[in-house]
């Protein structure tokens, strides 16, 4: 769901048939030379005030999977922020970090401005501390930023194999070759290199490692899209100590929920089966499948189909298509609730849970052009 900046942005033209996010990064460059986003560009760590757009009002579907589809009371768009990237989320202080391909952004909660940080690419975010770590595929570099003050700014960056997913712990920095299956870990502060564990095979048709989950300070889980596994890594030692096998290929991110993990498969290579599996990271073994799309028509890519789930107060929710759907745990974890977003041909590519809502990332495919959103959806909403 994403890749570089401008000049990252020719080279993820150049490898725009073997990245789902850097076609959704030329997307974005697209965008910007024409003219269709509407971003404040006066430079470095700018700002920009909310468009104070109302909701935009939708013709709600009356059915969605069946059910009887219900309307966000109070969700919004934030801005009219375009972004290719991950978001993450900083407690102190309260900053809601997003990364692109061509700036590293951060949006204020309580009003919603956005401010830029600089013009750097770099999608995969993770916040450790006062530290912001960034993955740029494109680039192949990580930067970390120190982010304590009133002033972000970047104390370190280094070379890495096709980096996409970054996590941060006790452990060091943990870094996914989204190319090549290796996982590399870098020393927190200076982003030396420590080490590099091979998962799966070093190359295939589809792409090697994706998104990563942390169980506690010593355990880490990621994904394998090209062997289909999710890997347990010690994280102390280095080592893979443990393997899942998916009834399909995963793809994108990875979520933990309790002793849980959600994943995303690929639709577009599994279009008869399930949209995420459940996976019981003690016994290792695959819990159950879900589906959570219609039998509506999926866009034209059908990679920006699908959204990984978010859990809120321990319910989970998944954000699909221009919905968010809740699984009832109770009852197979089957679809029993549908909210609409206010934002008509949405589809959802990320979310996160933070300061009191679901920010949801998405494209938006009924125009002459995609655009870039980021809705925001509180959690009373959901209520």
């Amino acid at each position: 769901m994403n890749r570089s900046a401008h000049t990252a942005g020719v080279d993820a033209v150049g490898r725009r048939r073997s990245s789902r996010l850097a076609r959704v990064g030329v997307t974005l460059v697209v965008l910007f030379f024409s003219g269709c986003t509407s971003r404040h560009e006066s430079g470095d760590d700018s700002v920009t005030n909310r468009s104070g757009s109302p909701s935009v009002s939708a013709i709600v579907k009356a059915t969605y999977l069946g059910l009887p589809v219900e309307k966000a009371r109070s969700a919004h768009v934030v801005a009219d922020h375009s972004a290719v990237g991950f978001m993450a989320a900083q407690a102190v202080p309260r900053r809601l970090w997003v990364g692109g391909t061509d700036r590293l952004s951060w949006i204020d909660p309580d009003d919603e401005s956005v401010r830029h940080v600089d013009s750097k690419p770099g999608v995969g975010l993770f916040v450790d501390g006062g530290s912001l770590y960034r993955a740029a595929y494109a680039a192949g570099d990580v930067a970390r930023y120190d982010v304590s003050g009133s002033h972000p700014r970047e104390v370190a960056r280094v070379r890495a194999p096709s980096p996409l997913y970054v996590s941060a712990g006790p452990g060091g920095v943990w870094v996914t070759d989204h190319d090549g299956g290796r996982l590399v870990r870098f020393e927190p502060n200076t982003l030396a290199r420590r080490g590099t564990v091979q998962l799966g095979p070093r190359s295939g048709s589809s792409h090697a490692l994706s998104g990563m989950a942390r169980f506690g300070d010593h355990r880490l889980w990621v994904m394998s899209e090209r062997d289909q596994r999710l890997y347990e890594i010690d994280t102390e030692s280095g080592r893979a100590v443990g393997r899942v096998q998916l009834d399909a290929r995963p793809t994108d991110q990875l979520v933990r929920d309790g002793a849980h993990l959600w994943v995303m498969l690929s639709r577009d290579e599994n279009q008869d089966r399930a949209d995420l599996e459940l996976v019981d990271a003690a016994s290792r073994r695959v819990v159950t499948g879900v589906v959570v799309h219609d039998d509506a028509p999926a866009p034209e890519d059908p990679d920006l189909v699908g959204c990984p789930p978010v859990v809120i107060r321990g319910e989970v929710w998944v954000p699909v298509d221009e919905y968010l759907v809740h699984l009832d745990a109770a009852h197979g974890w089957s679809p029993d609730r549908v909210i609409a977003l206010p934002v008509p041909g949405l589809v959802a590519r990320h979310a996160i849970v933070a300061f009191g809502s679901v920010w949801i990332d998405g494209v938006i495919l009924n125009g002459a052009r995609p655009r870039e959103r980021i809705v925001r959806v509180p959690l009373d909403d959901l209520d």
